[in-house]
């Protein structure tokens, strides 16, 4: 849901100049993708705290700021994103926070973390992926890489099947314990994403154009999509049912008991 003060010709105007004066943050990690065919490939993203380390002083200087808070609704949680200019203006959006399947708070910091990094850039205008429209084999897993990078993507070698695996043998022994696999999309999910596309009345076809401009590898089957990227989806499906039933003003009753982060 996206919602605004009364008037924006203030928080518009300064948000322009904050733009004007913002680049893109520093690409500081590393996701590897790992196909179906057993190749690999890499690209770089950006972590929150190089997002708002990016933002921060142009934002104070043209009088904006912002916070991200957390909703509790329906038994779980929505994420506001909030820009604020000095004024009192204010524009907001309200997202879902999904949880995966292995729940615990590690998964929910994980989900909480990975919303605010997408909610804020999409906010500010901010690109804080890499574009992947080379790599666009259907991988069935991701590892996230702690290790810093200079913003450029790793490419996997092309070689034979045996040197992939011995390639692969030996990335895996000297891999950071910190890689953790990112879960395929799950039944819930599925279910979720096909019922939102029903109420858009999105046919085959579109749908498909839906799916695949919403996730970096071009994947066009939603049960080909690993989890982040189907929370991505359900993201903007709901999005554009709340904008296409909602008026611009309607909010709902629970931001009243918002609690910051």
């Amino acid at each position: 849901m996206i919602a605004a003060s009364e008037s924006t010709a203030l928080i518009s105007e300064a948000l322009a100049l904050a733009q004007a004066e913002m680049q893109n943050p520093k690409r500081d990690r590393t996701v590897t993708v790992r196909t179906k065919t057993g190749g690999t490939y890499s690209f770089p993203y950006a972590t929150l705290g190089a997002i708002i380390e990016c933002v921060r002083k142009p934002l104070t200087k043209n009088g904006l700021s912002f916070t991200q808070m957390l909703v509790a609704h329906e038994g779980g949680f929505r994420l506001c994103t909030r820009l604020m200019h000095a004024s009192g203006e204010w524009i907001e959006s309200v997202a879902p926070l999904l949880i995966g399947p292995e729940g615990g708070n590690q998964a929910f910091g994980s989900a909480l973390t990975y919303m605010r990094r997408y909610a804020l850039t999409a906010a500010l205008g901010l690109a804080a992926d890499e574009d992947d429209d080379g790599n666009a084999g259907e991988g069935n897993e991701a590892r996230v890489s702690e290790r810093a990078t200079n913003g450029y993507p790793q490419s996997a070698p092309q070689s034979s099947p045996q040197a992939q695996t011995r390639t692969e043998a030996v990335k895996n022994k000297l891999a950071p314990p910190s890689e953790k696999p990112i879960a395929m999309v799950s039944p819930d999910q599925v279910k979720d994403i096909y019922d939102l596309a029903g109420r858009l009345a999105l046919v085959k076809g579109a749908f498909s154009a839906v799916v695949r401009a919403q996730n970096k590898r071009g994947v066009s089957d939603v049960r080909d999509l690993n989890y982040i990227e189907a929370s991505q989806l359900l993201d903007h499906l709901k999005m554009r049912l709340n904008l296409a039933t909602s008026p611009r003003d309607e909010r709902d009753d629970e931001l009243a008991v918002e609690e910051p982060v």
